[in-house]
């Protein structure tokens, strides 16, 4: 998991620029690219990379919770 640093700058300035810009936090998520899945290792299987994009995709339908209060403890 890493932070899309580039993408909430990019869309912060975007909006100053248009001035449209609204201060306040900025919650980075999958679905508006401001956390992503990232492999930086070339033996990653492919059947991993393919699930994790199913998860992924489940997460930012909100089909699959995130909610830890959600799951059942240890």
């Amino acid at each position: 998991m890493t932070k899309g640093v580039t993408t909430s700058v990019e869309d912060a300035v975007l909006a100053a620029a248009k001035g449209t810009f609204k201060s306040g936090d900025y919650v980075g998520t999958l679905a508006n690219g401001g956390a992503q899945f990232y492999f930086d290792s070339p033996t990653v299987p492919a059947s991993l990379k393919a699930t994790v994009k199913t998860l992924t995709a489940g997460i930012e339908k909100g089909t699959i919770s995130v909610d830890p209060t959600k799951y059942p403890a240890g």
